[in-house]
C-alpha cells in the first residue's frame, strides 16, 4: 500500500508542477515581482489562503533585506486593525471569496492603498490592473502545494538579484523539481509517514509540537482530526505537564536543541520525531506531502 499511495502522489506533484510552471511563464508576473520587492508590504488573505500566505511570509522574512519585515495578517485583522494605520504599506492580498472580494476593492479605493489581489474567481468588473486570475484544479492537497510552490518559487526569483547567495540558487533548483525527490524523500521517512498514519488512523488523542512556520501546514490538514492537537513546540517549555502520551515534534535541524529538551523533558518513548531536516524555507512543501501520504495510508487502514 506505501508503495501505491507514493506512486499516486509523486505523479500528483509532477502534475502539479507542471500547471505551476504554466502560471510562472505569464507575463502579470512581472507586476507580483515588483510587489514582492516592496519596502514594505502586508500579506494578507481569506482563511482558506492560510497555508500559502503563511509559506510567502516565512520565505519574504528569510531574505527580505529590507528595514520593514512584512506584515501577515487574516482579512479579518487587516481590514479593521492593520490597513487603516498602515497606508504607506502595499498589500499582497489572497482571496477567494466574492463576499470578501468586494469589501476589499472598496477598501482600496477608498483609503488608496497600493494593492494586487490575487484570486481563483475574479468578477469582470475587477480585473483591474493590479489584480490576476490563477486557477489550480483539484482538492486541498493540490490548491495548497500548486499556491505554495508557486508563490515560492516567484519570491525567491524576486529576490535572485537582491539576495545573491548559494542558499537562494539551491532553493530554487530544489523547489522547482520537488516532483523528483518525491519517491526518494517518502522512502526516507517511511517509518515517520506511517507512524503519523497509525495515529490518524486510531484517532487517538495526540499532541503535534511544530515550529511556528510549519504550524499552518499542520493544522490546515489535520484539521479534521478532532483528537490531535496542534501546539507551537516552545510551549513545552511551560506546558510539559499536558503532553503525557502520543506526541509527535515535527520540525527541521535548526530546532535541535529543543528537540533534545523535549527528549528528555516527556521521555524518548514517549517521543516521536519528524525531522524535515531541510532549508526551512522549503520545509513546508516537504511537509505537504508527509502528511498527505500518511492521510492517504490512513484512509486505508
Amino acid at each position: 500500500m506505501f508503495d501505491k499511495v507514493v506512486e499516486k502522489l509523486t505523479e500528483k506533484v509532477v502534475r502539479i508542477e507542471d500547471r505551476v510552471r504554466e502560471e510562472l511563464s505569464r507575463k502579470e508576473n512581472e507586476k507580483i515581482k515588483e510587489y514582492l520587492r516592496k519596502e514594505k508590504l502586508i500579506i494578507t488573505f481569506s482563511p482558506k489562503w492560510k497555508i500559502p500566505a503563511s509559506i510567502l511570509y516565512w520565505t519574504l522574512t528569510a531574505f527580505k533585506t529590507h528595514q520593514y519585515p512584512p506584515i501577515l495578517a487574516p482579512y479579518s485583522s487587516f481590514i479593521t486593525h492593520i490597513a487603516p494605520y498602515h497606508e504607506q504599506y502595499s498589500v499582497i492580498a489572497l482571496i477567494d471569496n466574492i463576499n470578501i472580494l468586494k469589501p476589499m476593492f472598496d477598501f482600496r479605493r477608498l483609503l488608496k492603498i497600493d494593492t494586487f489581489i490575487l484570486s481563483e474567481n475574479l468578477p469582470k468588473q475587477m480585473k483591474l490592473l493590479d489584480t490576476m486570475e490563477i486557477r489550480f484544479e483539484g482538492g486541498f492537497f493540490e490548491k495548497n502545494i500548486a499556491w505554495s510552490l508557486y508563490l515560492s518559487i516567484l519570491t525567491l526569483k524576486s529576490l535572485a538579484n537582491e539576495v545573491r547567495t548559494k542558499r537562494v540558487e539551491n532553493l530554487l533548483k530544489e523547489i522547482t523539481n520537488v516532483g523528483e525527490v518525491v519517491e526518494d524523500m517518502c522512502g526516507k521517512f517511511r517509518r515517520e509517514i506511517e507512524h503519523l498514519a497509525k495515529v490518524l488512523s486510531e484517532n487517538v488523542e495526540t499532541y503535534v509540537l511544530a515550529p511556528d512556520y510549519l504550524l499552518s501546514v499542520i493544522e490546515g490538514f489535520l484539521k479534521d482530526y478532532v483528537n490531535v492537537r496542534v501546539y507551537d513546540i516552545s510551549s513545552v517549555y511551560s506546558m510539559s505537564d499536558m503532553f503525557k502520551n502520543n506526541v509527535v515534534v515535527v520540525r527541521t535541524g535548526v530546532e535541535e536543541h529543543m528537540g533534545r529538551y523535549i527528549r528528555f523533558k516527556l521521555g524518548f518513548g514517549n517521543v516521536h520525531e519528524i525531522v524535515v531536516n531541510v532549508d526551512p524555507v522549503s520545509a513546508p512543501l516537504y511537509l505537504m506531502i508527509i502528511i498527505e501520504a500518511s492521510k492517504e495510508i490512513a484512509r486505508n487502514m
